[in-house]
């Protein structure tokens, strides 16, 4: 499995680490400032974001893995696995497609293609990959449903099981190819212009998600993610 060594540690669950998980999150929230501001006072820059957004969504994939494990392990699998399952699909659902992966299709993909083909190019690739991590997230979403019925379904562990895994090994080596090819490759071909116009879609995007959600996607790409409620399933755009 290709992954990006050095860059992520998973959250940990329960106390220790993670205790200091919160405090962190309200630091950043006392620092947030509306998407507008962001933009003229400190040059937004859309791809540094979603760059930094893949840290903190590989330190919850890892972090959801190591409790999901350790769940297995444990005695209170019967109380404690539906909940996490289903928080996880949330996750999936809301911040990594319905604000990340947005930003991507809506604003900087459409004005790479500009550049580089779409069908059969890297932009393409991505886009099949995003489908590809769709249909993870759906299949999770049904286990954590089968797993609140029944949290003793063998079946529907075993589902569970892959699909963290397989979710995992895919997020790793598309980040690797938007974070070390793709990105780099945008960063020289783009104008300033088609760069100012990547970045107002990407910030409508995440006041959209800020109004919605009450939470600042600066938390998200911070490595402060939190699965989330509320989510309605896969934004398709």
């Amino acid at each position: 499995m290709s992954t990006i060594s050095g860059r992520t540690g998973a959250a940990a669950p329960g106390g220790g680490p993670g205790a200091s998980h919160t405090g962190r999150a309200n630091d950043v929230s006392r620092e947030l400032t509306s998407p507008e501001t962001r933009h003229m006072t400190s040059g937004y820059d859309p791809i540094r974001t979603l760059m930094d957004e893949h840290e903190g969504f590989l330190a919850r994939v890892e972090a959801m893995r190591h409790t999901w494990r350790s769940a297995l392990k444990g005695r209170n699998r019967v109380s404690t696995l539906p909940g996490q399952v289903a928080a996880f699909a949330r996750f999936l659902a809301r911040d990594l497609d319905e604000l990340h992966a947005a930003k991507e299709e809506r604003a900087l993909f459409p004005v790479i293609a500009r550049h580089l083909p779409s069908e059969g190019g890297p932009v393409g690739v991505m886009l099949g990959e995003h489908e590809l991590l769709r249909g993870f997230q759906a299949t999770l979403a049904k286990s954590g449903d089968t797993l609140t019925s029944d949290p003793s379904d063998e079946r529907a562990v075993a589902t569970t099981t892959r699909v963290l895994s397989e979710i995992e090994s895919l997020l790793s080596q598309h980040f690797v190819k938007e974070d070390f090819v793709l990105f780099p490759t945008a960063q020289e071909i783009l104008s300033k212009n088609e760069l100012a116009e990547v970045s107002r879609v990407c910030l409508e995007i995440e006041a959209a998600y800020e109004e919605r959600y009450g939470q600042s996607p600066l938390l998200l790409s911070a490595g402060v993610g939190l699965p989330s409620e509320g989510s309605r399933g896969l934004a398709r755009s």
